[in-house]
């Protein structure tokens, strides 16, 4: 009996003398939040990362036209367990948007914010792509044209990357209900430029004998397979410059953005320039300068490459509808096809219909 005694008393002192069991909770430690907060990638997930945006709605829409920022708060889920708040500035952005939109696009400026988040901190600006107006397939839009920008990405990786956003408006005042859309922020060119060892460049103009001539030619077929007219290197219309750190190359590359004129996303706004020829901006048409054979067989060979892929962006979107979904899909088909056919593609991009440089 008095072994069996001091047999139970050692038991329950192993017990109690043992290490303290983990909590039930998943409370995370501080540390490994700080880590988590200093190694997030604010580009590197395809998952819709959501926040919160709080401002004066009414100054907002009655300051559209004027380039004057106001005060927002943001808050940020980067996850269930990690939740940032901060301040920034925001302004409506876009010539013809500002006229045209209900809810302009905006631009947000992190360079006065108060994280403390490298994410965020270490932003100046970002454009924010955002829901024109209310009806369902400006949703869509803001679908389609974010998949252009994916489209690009893997061309090069001298492109602007974008995230998708799902963004709660709350007005500060109080006078409009919250609503939430989807959007998607544009990664600023600082950043492309240094990610691709080079730096920006501020520039009122170009033109094609200037930049380097392989990335131009990526850039036109790639105009020219989503449809996309509404771009220019003489005014520098939607596109930006940046140059190699390497002085002894020093090359100039071009990064094209704003997509949304473009026949793959189709918007029910966008209308060819009268002097195209075209009624509809679904109708394609090349664009660029007159390449040698061998430079368009390089880069048609790497379009070729990753036509699985491009369709594959379409198909595996979870926000598309089936009916936008089938246009994107339709719409790449087709570019493909005219690929397939060497006497097409000489047409175009060699001796057909391309630009050819003026006589001085």
């Amino acid at each position: 009996m008095r072994l069996l005694i001091i047999s139970l008393l050692s038991s329950l002192f192993v017990i109690q003398a043992s290490p303290t069991e983990k909590p039930s909770s998943t409370a995370a430690n501080p540390l490994d939040n700080q880590a988590f907060l200093n190694e997030y990638d604010l580009f590197e997930s395809e998952e819709p990362l959501k926040v919160e945006l709080k401002f004066d709605y009414r100054r907002f829409i009655k300051e559209k036209y004027k380039d004057k920022y106001q005060e927002a708060d943001l808050t940020v889920f980067f996850s269930e367990d990690h939740v940032v708040e901060g301040k920034i500035r925001m302004r409506a952005r876009g010539e013809f948007r500002r006229r045209y939109c209900s809810f302009p696009p905006i631009k947000l400026n992190f360079k006065k914010s108060n994280f403390d988040v490298p994410a965020l901190k270490e932003l100046e600006t970002l454009k924010l792509v955002n829901n024109c107006k209310n009806q369902a397939d400006f949703q869509q839009y803001i679908f389609k044209e974010r998949l252009a920008y994916k489209m690009y990405n893997q061309i090069t990786p001298i492109s602007f990357k974008v995230r998708l956003l799902e963004i709660t408006y709350i007005d500060s005042r109080g006078k409009k209900k919250p609503f939430t859309r989807y959007g998607f922020v544009i990664e600023d060119v600082d950043d492309v430029a240094e990610r691709n060892e080079c730096i920006k460049l501020s520039v009122e103009k170009t033109g094609d004998r200037y930049v380097d001539r392989d990335q131009m030619t990526l850039i036109y077929i790639f105009e020219y397979m989503i449809g996309n007219t509404d771009y220019a290197l003489g005014n520098m219309h939607n596109v930006k410059l940046v140059q190699s750190k390497n002085l002894k190359a020093a090359q100039y590359f071009v990064v094209p953005y704003d997509f949304d004129y473009s026949g793959l996303v189709n918007t029910s706004y966008a209308v060819p320039h009268p002097d195209l020829g075209i009624e509809k901006v679904t109708e394609r048409v090349y664009r660029g300068y007159c390449r040698k054979q061998e430079e368009v067989d390089a880069a048609v060979a790497l379009f070729q490459e990753k036509e699985e892929t491009m369709i594959n962006l379409v198909k595996n979107d979870p926000y598309l509808s089936k009916r936008h979904r089938g246009h994107m899909e339709q719409y790449l088909e087709d570019f493909y096809m005219i690929l397939q056919n060497k006497r097409e593609v000489r047409e175009l991009f060699v001796n057909g219909g391309c630009r050819t440089y003026s006589r001085r």
